[in-house]
């Protein structure tokens, strides 16, 4: 149960990271740059979901 628990959390704190990274590039992009930072939005989220894959495999 405490594993489950574990990798829930992780989970939201990825979630919560990457939507903070959404909202950062979506607030300090001009329409021209968005389609830009949406390939930042996606490395950042493959780099958070390696993280929280590696955090999941030690727990």
């Amino acid at each position: 149960m405490k594993k489950n628990k574990n990798c829930l959390l992780i989970a939201l704190e990825v979630l919560m990271e990457s939507h903070i990274m959404y909202q950062l590039t979506t607030m300090t992009c001009s329409l021209k740059t968005v389609r830009l930072s949406g390939q930042v939005i996606k490395a950042q989220l493959a780099k958070t979901h390696l993280r929280a894959k590696k955090k999941a495999t030690y727990l």
